[in-house]
């Protein structure tokens, strides 16, 4: 999953398969030119969600999801800071 352009990420909500890791978050639109903001971990068969407070973060060049092959589901939430 990629966002091109600055953005926030306000949240994201997930479903494992097996306990571990699930996802990096990167500020960029791939892994191999993006910075590596957060590594998402989550336990197995149980849905779970990060909820960012205030402002929640926010990623200057776009937003993207590496998943691992034990991600069911994931859904990000953000809002882009292009008007």
């Amino acid at each position: 999953m990629a966002v091109e352009g600055p953005c926030t990420l306000v949240g994201v909500i997930g479903l494992t398969s097996v306990a571990g890791e699930i996802a990096t978050l990167y500020d960029g639109l791939d892994a191999g030119s993006g910075r590596a903001v957060f590594a998402l971990y989550g336990l197995a068969n149980l849905s779970w969600g990060l909820c960012m407070e205030g402002r929640g973060i926010e990623l200057s060049t776009g937003l993207y999801l590496a998943l691992d092959t034990d991600a069911v589901e994931v859904t990000v939430i953000y809002d882009s800071l292009e008007r």
